[in-house]
């Protein structure tokens, strides 16, 4: 959760940077943002997978908690693409 709400801040503070700067900005400062927001997301996404074990109990219960997740992901990383 907290994660997520450190991607959505910095790229709250992303927007108000470019919209205040436009052409000027730093390229540092924005590759900068938005590597860190890259490393959130995947810490977001280690630590969701690493509570499944211990969400789900039983070994078959684990294999379909496991099967939703991987296909979630793929449906978000579309998603993404613009797919």
């Amino acid at each position: 959760m907290m994660s997520q709400a450190g991607q959505f801040l910095l790229f709250a503070c992303l927007a108000f940077y470019l919209q205040l700067n436009g052409e000027a900005a730093s390229l540092v400062l924005v590759f900068s943002l938005v590597f860190v927001m890259s490393f959130l997301d995947g810490w977001t996404t280690l630590a969701r997978n690493a509570l499944i074990p211990r969400l789900v109990t039983h070994e078959q219960g684990l294999l379909k908690a496991n099967g939703l997740i991987s296909v979630s992901d793929i449906r978000s990383y579309s998603l993404k693409a613009g797919d």
